[in-house]
């Protein structure tokens, strides 16, 4: 019998002798399970119990209201600016630089009240603890984590910055703690913590009254703050409580599993009032446990797993019997696309992530965009185009989008003003970019549901139900939050800025979650795990069994450590493992069928089955071995067919705008392509096909690494152009090489300063700035020289044979400096990625297989073909500035058979015949675009999803 129809079996029993009670649950599913199986035992006329939850319960108790969190951080800011001007970390935090930092003494905050700790007490013996230098024993991973997120960085040397900084904020914690309850305690409002804080003290000076009910049922509850248990424990003493727990003595009475921790303890402290059969979990059983490749395999068996337990889809009550659970609520896509068509209801009992859909990556671009508009006034017309291309977007402006993209192409600009985008007619554009959103908080929520009320329109109209619900309760949210905006801006205008409003709105749409209602009675139930507390199914699949996943990997943001909770009884992470193992065993003590399914895939974040699975295995006799398999479904990969692209006319006369044309030219970039992978020269360079999209990121990728050392080098270097190097220039040079560096960063990432703040920035600035400095000791070595130019263009020509005709290509060459040393001209090429400078064959250059590492040289060869046409009178040498390496004694030459490449060297003339020979096979009609014979080339191609290799 489920747990909820024993406690309904008991309610209705003992219902006259209580006379009038309330029934306190741990949610309203729980509620309504409690009363479906009184419907179903009642047979006459009984008194209706109360039904509450556990905070409704305690607000009772109360005169404060719960405060919205808005409200909550922003009278904890006006409290934590009050009680820190002055000092030295602290004096100038905004509310946008404040808001991580308040999040995390807000939790801390309703924690200490929930436990009755004393603030001053715990803060002080945390500064005192700090000043005998126990620093490192203190601070856990997670708070070094949250120090890097409030300082930028972590390291040994900074140690005693961090100390005075952790000092400063908790010398300070217990007179914020003091001014803002007294606050909140004066309008009335409050937090969880600070609402049962308020009535445990009323409760100690006897100004609550227990009366209101003659019993205080109290169903399913697990893991209880010390707060709650000792007003439980009141109502206990006097006789007005029962206690319902929800337990089986095979993890209750094993001391050594977590699972029966609080249920252990809130026995021992209240009692235990339900008496009915609490060894259940060992009864027969039907368990299979099976490893899938990867998350998704789990979800597409779904339906074979279903019909393996004899479910029939027809059947409401064995539906209604049956849930597949989850442990959160990422893989509720790919569960709901997978079970079977004809299983009509469906009851998702799961909050939806906002950032699944696909308003959400529309209104991300947005805010993203505001905020570079915020800072530069403009923004570059390819994050524009980028923004445009949102799927939803286009299909609000139809059949108007190619007419605006092409508009915006036209008029061959880098940067697009607010002001030019406002020129378009179109009412959606309108919105978006109005001058006032980066102005004006109020104009800019109202935009923003201006936005939504266009969305909704078009995604109820396809009939897009999970995103018609999402954007409703997003917007039903928002006119919430526009309310709370309105009544504080209209007391401190400076408070909540554009910037801070935007950098909110994007808080608030990556961490929303959409609820979904339905009739939790009826139909198939899919849960995450924490929504099946107290429900009891016979039939079971669990999915994605892996450690780390359940329990979850155990984290703590919070400014008291470790040490302090254990010593002052506030929640450590070893409870997380506790409460995740309670759910888990208690969901399958009843349970008849179970299917658990886990990923096997090495490859995956965790290969390893959860440990309580293991328990399972190794405790019980439940998980037979016959019954732990491997699912394995004979399939036999497609060898993905052979892609051979004929040059027909229209592909012929493509590839022709490269031949005998001075005005387009080929770069060895692309010649290079060619011989690595003919098919992929094919699709970069001929069918100009765009690789996917990378995502937004402030963090810096190699090839921008390398843009930003080759930009910072040529600006660094220019003032001396056209004269004699010197050590005063190079002392010149680094001292503005940081700041250099700097400004092409942010130009890298889009303009956005917010981008020096994120830690990889910071160290890669650090990096560049070595790098530079590595590089000009080397020069000293090589003083006295006169640099010629940097970035210097050549245009050349490479003469070849195609059909017996006399043909050429144009190619573009970009020197990254020349320099000039008694007689001799350098040509110098930098490179951030790994270059071999050595070589003994020039035919290899040619070939698919050859080191990928011989690009550079290939490079260099041919700008030094190039530079020798432009300047046929002079003597040169090709350099390889390999950043990562060179340093005072470092050798950049080219070498070919021992010997330094020069003007001179043969090895040009081989390679020059080699070129030609290349040139005649690419512009031969007759020889197709084929995939490379070199599976490694395959390895990062950006075409690797069409090619199918």
């Amino acid at each position: 019998m489920p747990f909820l129809q024993d406690v309904a079996k008991e309610i209705h029993t003992k219902a006259k002798e209580w006379g009038n009670y309330v029934v306190v649950c741990p949610n309203k599913r729980t509620i309504d399970y409690i009363k479906h199986y009184l419907s179903q035992i009642v047979r006459k006329t009984i008194w209706s119990p109360k039904f509450m939850n556990l905070s409704e319960l305690i607000n009772s108790f109360s005169d404060l209201e719960p405060a919205d969190d808005l409200v909550l951080n922003i009278e904890l800011f006006k409290s934590f600016k009050k009680i820190t001007a002055g000092t030295k970390f602290f004096a100038n935090y905004d509310f946008e630089k404040f808001q991580g930092i308040g999040e995390i003494i807000l939790k801390d905050f309703n924690e200490i009240d929930n436990y009755l700790v004393d603030v001053r007490q715990i803060f002080t013996n945390i500064a005192d603890y700090e000043r005998i230098d126990y620093i490192d024993d203190i601070l856990t991973d997670e708070q070094k984590n949250a120090l890097k997120e409030f300082l930028g960085f972590y390291s040994a040397d900074k140690l005693s910055e961090e100390k005075e900084y952790f000092l400063e904020l908790w010398a300070k914690i217990p007179e914020i703690y003091d001014d803002f309850s007294i606050k909140l305690l004066s309008q009335k409002k409050g937090y969880n913590g600070l609402i049962i804080k308020q009535v445990y003290q009323n409760f100690i000076e006897n100004k609550i009254d227990f009366n209101n009910y003659e019993k205080y049922i109290f169903v399913g509850f697990n893991a209880l703050t010390k707060a709650q248990k000792i007003i439980l424990n009141e109502l206990k003493k006097q006789k007005k409580a029962l206690f319902f727990w929800d337990y089986d003595n095979f993890y209750l009475k094993d001391y050594e599993n977590e699972a029966g921790l609080f249920i252990r303890q809130n026995i021992e402290y209240l009692s235990d009032d339900l008496k009915i059969n609490r060894d259940i979990f060992l009864s027969e059983k039907n368990i299979t446990l099976t490893g899938f490749p990867l998350e998704i395999a789990q979800t597409k068996a779904l339906p074979t797993l279903l019909r393996k337990m004899g479910i029939d889809f027809s059947d409401k009550k064995q539906l209604a019997k049956t849930a597949i659970i989850m442990p959160d609520e990422k893989l509720l896509f790919p569960v709901l696309h997978s079970l079977p068509p004809d299983i009509q209801k469906i009851n998702v009992t799961v909050g939806f992530p906002f950032v699944n859909t696909s308003v959400f990556s529309l209104l991300m671009k947005w805010l993203k965009l505001l905020q570079k508009f915020i800072t530069d006034k403009n923004i570059f017309i390819a994050d524009i185009e980028k923004f445009l291309d949102n799927h939803l977007l286009r299909e609000i402006l139809n059949t108007n989008y190619n007419f605006i993209i092409n508009k915006i192409k036209s008029q061959k600009k880098i940067h697009i003003s607010l002001e030019d985008l406002q020129r378009f007619d179109y009412e959606i554009i309108r919105i978006f970019f109005e001058e006032e959103n980066i102005h004006s908080p109020d104009v800019l929520l109202e935009n923003l549901l201006k936005i939504l009320e266009i969305v909704f329109r078009t995604v109820s109209a396809e009939n897009r139900t999970v995103e018609t619900e999402a954007v409703y309760q997003f917007y039903t949210q928002l006119l919430n939050f526009k309310s709370l905006i309105a009544n504080e801006l209209q007391t401190d205008k400076d408070l909540l800025t554009i910037r801070i409003l935007i950098k909110y709105l994007i808080h608030q749409l990556a961490s929303t979650h959409i609820p979904f209602t339905g009739k939790s009675l009826e139909g198939l139930q899919v849960m995450t795990l924490m929504e099946t507390r107290n429900i009891d199914f016979e039939n079971i699949i669990f999915i994605n069994l892996n450690e780390q996943i359940i329990p979850h990997k155990a984290s703590q943001n919070s400014l008291i450590s470790e040490f302090m909770r254990r010593s002052f009884g506030l929640p450590v992470l070893k409870y997380q493992d506790a409460i995740f193992a309670y759910l888990f065993y208690r969901i399958l003590q009843r349970a008849k069928n179970i299917s658990l399914t886990y990923s096997n895939l090495l490859s995956d974040k965790s290969a390893e089955i959860s440990r309580f699975v293991q328990q399972l295995i190794y405790e019980t006799d439940l998980i037979k071995p016959e019954n732990h398999s491997q699912y394995s479904e004979k399939i036999s990969p497609l060898r993905p067919s052979e892609i051979i692209i004929e040059k027909n006319d229209e592909i012929y006369q493509k590839l022709s705008e490269y031949l005998c044309n001075a005005h387009k030219s080929m770069s060895a970039s692309s010649l290079n392509t060619y011989i690595s992978c003919p098919l992929k020269f094919y699709f970069k360079y001929i069918a100009k096909i765009k690789p996917p999209e990378e995502p937004e990121n402030y963090q810096i990728d190699a090839i921008q690494f390398g843009q930003i050392f080759h930009n910072s080098a040529e600006e660094l270097l220019q003032p001396f152009i056209n004269q004699e190097f010197t050590k005063e220039n190079i002392k010149t040079i680094l001292q503005n090489s940081e700041a250099t560096i700097n400004k092409y960063i942010v130009a890298e990432v889009g303009g956005d300063p917010e981008a020096l703040k994120t830690g990889i920035n910071t160290v890669l600035s650090k990096i560049i700035s070595l790098h530079i400095k590595n590089m000009l000791d080397f020069e000293k070595q090589r003083l006295p020289f006169v640099i010629k130019g940097t970035e210097k263009k050549f245009y050349g020509k490479i003469d070849f044979q195609l059909n017996k005709k006399p043909c050429f290509v144009s190619i573009l060459s970009i020197f990254d400096r020349i320099d000039e040393k008694n007689g001799t001209t350098y040509i110098i090429d930098y490179k951030t990625g790994n270059v071999k400078l050595d070589l003994k064959n020039v035919e290899v250059l040619f070939s698919s297989k050859t080191d990928y590492r011989l690009k550079g040289y290939f490079q260099m060869l041919l700008y030094s073909l190039i530079y020798r046409q432009n300047n046929s009178e002079q003597n040169f040498v090709p350099l390889i500035y390999l950043i990562d390496k060179i340093k005072a004694n470092y050798s950049a030459s080219l070498i070919y058979n021992k010997m330094q490449v020069s003007s001179t060297s043969s090895v040009l003339s081989d390679f020059e015949e080699l070129l030609q020979n290349l040139l005649s096979e690419i512009f031969n009609k007759e020889i197709p675009f084929v995939q490379t014979e070199n599976d490694a080339n395959c390895l990062y191609c950006e075409f690797k999803g069409i090619c199918g290799k």
